[in-house]
C-alpha cells in the first residue's frame, strides 16, 4: 500500500521593500572615509547620514586617541546646510 504525499507548498512570493515601507527615522549609517582622509589629515575617518527624529543630517566621525583608549567623535549638521 503506497501512501500518498501532499503536494510541498510553495514558498510565498516576497517583494522587495520599497524605500517608501521603511521607516528609517532615528537610524542612520557610516561609511570608511579613508580615500578622502589620505588627501587631508583632518577630514573624518568616517562620513554618513542620520535621520533624527524625522530630520536628515549629514554625520562625520573622526577616530582619536585619548587617555582612555580610542573613541569616535560624532558631528552633525544638518542637510539643508550644504
Amino acid at each position: 500500500m503506497a501512501f500518498k504525499t501532499k503536494p510541498k507548498a510553495k514558498p510565498a512570493k516576497t517583494s522587495k521593500a520599497k524605500k517608501d515601507d521603511y521607516d528609517d527615522t532615528n537610524k542612520g549609517v557610516m561609511f570608511d572615509n579613508a580615500e578622502n582622509k589620505a588627501e587631508n589629515e583632518k577630514r573624518p575617518d568616517f562620513r554618513g547620514h542620520v535621520n533624527v527624529e524625522g530630520v536628515e543630517y549629514w554625520i562625520s566621525g573622526w577616530l582619536k586617541d585619548t587617555k582612555v583608549g580610542t573613541v569616535l567623535s560624532l558631528a552633525l549638521q544638518p542637510k539643508d546646510d550644504e
